[in-house]
């Protein structure tokens, strides 16, 4: 019987893709980072719209 790990999807391997992001990073001038959760937060939908 297979264990529910060897079950799940397997996505791609994202860590080589973080590495060249962080180092892209630092060679730019000017950089621009967010919070995106309090950006979401933020949002308010009107009584109809939700659920």
């Amino acid at each position: 019987m297979k264990s529910l790990n060897d079950v799940l999807y397997r996505g791609p391997i994202a860590l080589p893709d973080l590495v060249g992001v962080l180092l892209r990073f630092r060679t730019m001038k000017n950089v621009v980072t967010t919070d995106i959760e309090k950006a979401f937060l933020q949002l308010e939908l009107l009584p109809a719209e939700r659920n």
